[in-house]
């Protein structure tokens, strides 16, 4: 997952106008339709929304190479705007070429698994909980049931969630909620004790008569400022003579 999201980086950083301009050699580099399908395919298996719409989408070198692969560039287009199962229909549909590629032909299974993955994660994160046969219409071929799929992923990690098979449901959990509570409860315990601990330094400079005070305030008032019991009212000026408080 590391090294595709590295790969991912490298490919939309590539500016293939630079490249022709430079002079490099078209055979000793992929060609820009290669670093179209390669850049795009890594983008949706490692990034999320908002990333492949602002790296990708809006490269505008990147741009340069999708636009010779536009169905690259409309699977991307449909997983940014939350259509999932269309954005694998198209992906589905170009699984053989992808085959044929002798440098892309390894990794195509571990791609397009981490891309169904996302899409069906990225499908019920805004619920607290799906029907089953909504994913199923969504995700799975016909014939065949998605929950095996889901209770694999649940397992790994991948999706925080719950089989509800009595009523056909995938129900949303947060295994963290306690955590979070426990760490929201801290931080406000932390919050006030700060809080009380200034409220106390502060009576205590009060009650010491210990506050700063403003002096030409006091004069204009007609007040004078006292010095503490102890505390001479002598000062010293930048010369080293004293000088009284007060005095101009």
């Amino acid at each position: 997952m590391e090294k595709f999201s590295d790969a991912a980086r490298s490919f939309l950083q590539i500016d293939i106008g630079k490249e022709v301009k430079d002079g490099v050699e078209s055979n000793n580099i992929a060609s820009p339709n290669d670093v179209a399908v390669y850049g795009g395919l890594l983008a949706l298996a490692t990034m999320d929304r908002k990333d492949l719409q602002k790296k990708v989408l809006d490269n505008q070198n990147f741009r340069t190479c999708l636009e010779l692969e536009p169905h690259i560039r409309k699977a991307i287009s449909l997983f940014v705007n939350g259509r999932y199962s269309a954005c694998l229909a198209i992906l589905n549909s170009y699984l053989a070429d992808f085959l044929l590629d002798i440098f892309l032909q390894k990794h195509v299974k571990a791609i397009f698994a981490l891309i169904r993955s996302k899409c069906i994660v990225q499908y019920v994160a805004p619920f607290s909980c799906v029907a089953l046969g909504s994913l199923n219409e969504a995700f799975a071929a016909p014939g065949t049931d998605i929950q095996v799929e889901l209770a694999t992923m649940i397992k790994s990690g991948l999706l925080q969630a719950r089989i509800n098979t009595i009523d056909q449901l995938l129900v949303a959990v947060n295994p963290n909620q306690r955590a979070a509570m426990q760490t929201q409860a801290l931080e406000t315990t932390k919050a006030y004790e700060s809080e009380a601990l200034e409220r106390i330094r502060r009576m205590g400079l009060l009650s010491a008569n210990l506050e700063v005070r403003n002096v030409k305030k006091l004069q204009a008032t007609g007040s004078q400022a006292t010095a503490p019991d102890g505390v001479s009212d002598v000062w010293f000026d930048n010369s080293g003579e004293p000088m009284a408080i007060g005095a101009p």
